[in-house]
Formats: structure tokens, sequence, C-alpha cells
């Protein structure tokens, strides 16, 4: 998902009504219940396209990262990789003669000096390199009728989905919270697109469901965007066609200077950062209120109010759009995001 590529159907939306709703007032003070905590994986809980995985495990989906019909894309990470990555992505994986390199690190072909991509799973870490410019480009993303997916670009997803949906805020002090460390050492695009890169986005993103009616609707959070955050930070919402999303940055201010109002940055959180890499761990925080909750709501013209939503999944989205904006090579790393109630006693 993204704000422009990605941004099919953009309109003026009728307010749904929602209860009054409180927050956290003092994040010092704030009790955390752990939904759910990060868990370390191996390669095996790495999946591909539309490949199905259980519910209630954390798992790394990668898709469209090639061409359809091509090698590329049927073994986009079924190949081991024994090379040492961690200069790009920033996580390190010692090489161990009883536990060699390549049984935490996977791709499709293992050159890095044309940086072909790679996928690293260690302890709570996961680590990413995506280089577009790989890519042949001679076909669109082909995928199954009705897929969300379809409608954005290359992407890694790692997170989970719960089974059955969680309830993050039984309160009226209750909010989702999603947390994660994360370096981004690299971001490269082509010369000539300084004053217009491509579009490449890390971000949280959860989806909430209304069990009475089947209604699903998405939230992003921005972490990093490859483009200028005057152009692309303003709080949105939007349609894939399919399913409703709202996109936000984790800062306090949008572009306009007016707060954004479907997530609260935490204070002990870094900001999104655009454009730029940076080479530290840093930590990032989100909060959803009930009173950010319905602000979505509202906005998307959702039905219900805020206490009947249940949390379906939550995630670290990695997605890039060459098709639409141009080749870009990203890598990162991130270590253990967690999702938890943030409450204040009640």
């Amino acid at each position: 998902m993204t704000r422009s590529p990605r941004l099919l159907s953009l309109a003026l939306l009728l307010p749904a009504l929602a209860a009054p709703a409180l927050a956290v007032e003092d994040y010092a003070l704030a009790q955390f219940e752990p939904l759910y905590e990060s868990e370390a994986i191996l390669p095996e809980r790495i999946a591909t396209q539309y490949q199905e995985v259980p519910a209630n495990q954390t798992w790394v989906r990668i898709r469209h990262m090639g061409d359809q019909g091509t090698d590329q894309l049927t073994q986009q990470a079924a190949n081991p990789v024994a090379s040492d990555r961690s200069q790009k992505t920033g996580l390190f994986i010692p090489e161990d003669s009883l536990i060699p390199r390549h049984l935490f690190q996977r791709g499709f072909e293992d050159r890095p000096a044309l940086g072909t991509n790679v996928y690293q799973v260690y302890g709570h870490g996961f680590g990413w390199h995506v280089n577009t410019f790989r890519f042949a480009h001679e076909g669109p993303i082909e995928c199954p009728e009705l897929a969300p997916e379809c409608q954005g670009g290359p992407n890694i997803d790692y997170g989970r989905t719960f089974d059955p949906p969680l309830d993050p805020w039984p309160t009226p002090s209750s909010e989702l919270t999603l947390q994660v460390r994360m370096s981004l050492p690299f971001a490269h695009h082509g010369l000539g697109a300084v004053e217009n890169p491509p579009a490449a986005q890390v971000s949280f993103l959860y989806y909430l469901v209304h069990p009475e009616t089947g209604y699903y609707i998405a939230g992003l959070v921005n972490l990093f965007d490859s483009r200028p955050f005057e152009r692309v930070g303003q709080e949105s919402v939007g349609s894939d066609n399919i399913t409703a999303f709202v996109s936000s940055d984790l800062r306090d201010a949008q572009p306009d200077g007016q707060p954004y109002r479907y997530v609260t940055r935490s204070p002990y959180s870094s900001i999104s950062r655009n454009r730029w890499a940076w080479q530290d761990e840093r930590f990032f925080r989100a909060h959803v209120s009930r009173e950010n909750l319905a602000n979505l709501l509202a906005d998307a013209n959702a039905p219900g109010v805020a206490e009947d939503y249940r949390l379906y999944s939550a995630s670290i989205l990695i997605e890039a759009f060459p098709e639409q904006t141009g080749d870009i090579s990203l890598a990162g790393s991130l270590r253990k995001f967690s999702v938890y109630r943030a409450h204040d006693g009640d």
C-alpha cells in the first residue's frame, strides 16, 4: 500500500457515529499487556506469493520479486545464501563451522557484488535487501482475483494473523500498540531521480475486522518513505478496490501542521524518516487509541464504532513500486517486532 501509486479511490467520506474515547494519559505510567511478543523463527517460516500459512505464528511472506514465469520469481526465496550481507542489511549473522550462515539466509542467487536480493531470518531479527534493478520488468504482476496484494509492488510482510481476532480496546484507555527496533543502512535509486525518487516504504501494517459485518479495514503507519515528507506525509484514506485503508506517518504533525488523527507517536519513539537511510538501530512505537480508531472509521465511512473492532493481523510491510515510479535498492533489518495493549489500568 502507498499513498500515490496504490491510492485508487480517494473521496470525501461521511463521518460515522463513534463513542467518546479516552487514551493513556501518561505513557511513563502506562501498563502494557502483550498481544503478540517477538518470536524467534527460522527460514522454514518464509512463505512466497500466496502460499497459505497458519495463524498465530510469525511468518515472513515475500511476493513479486521477479517477473511472472521466471525462475527469479518461482525461486525468489528458495536457495541458501552464504555470503555476508550485514554491511547492507545491518543484521550480522556469524559464520560458524557447526552452524553456517547459509542456514539463516535465503534468496534466488548469491551474488552480493550485483546486489541480489537476500532475506535473513536470525533469532528475533529479520534482514532484507530488495533490489528491483535486478528485475526484467517485462510483464505486469499477475495474481489471483480479488487479491489486494496485486495492487502494490514487490513486497515483504513480517508478522502474523490472529485466530480468533484480538480485542485491543476492551476499556476506554486501551490503545493498540505496535513497536519495533529497526535500522535502514541502504537506500539507493538511479541518477536523475533525486527530485522525484522512486516509491518505497517500510510501515507498520494492521488489519481490523468488524465481526458482525465481516468488514475489513487496514491501517498503515509509515516508518520510512523514499519520497519527500512534504509531498507524501499528509494523512489519507483510500482503497485498493477491495479493502479500505488509512495511511499516516509516525510523527506529531502533518506537512500542513495539523496533528495526525489516526495514530499517536509514543514520546519514546523515533519519528519516521523520509528519503535518507540511517545506520543506527532506532526504536519505533505507535499507539492507536479508541479516539484514533474512531477518527479513521469515521473518515472511511466504516460500519460500527471503535470498540466493535478486532485485530485480525499485525506486521511490518516493506514494499517498492518499480513499475509505477522507478527502481530502488533498499536494505535494512528489524528486531523484536511486538504488539501490546497499552492502558491506564482500567
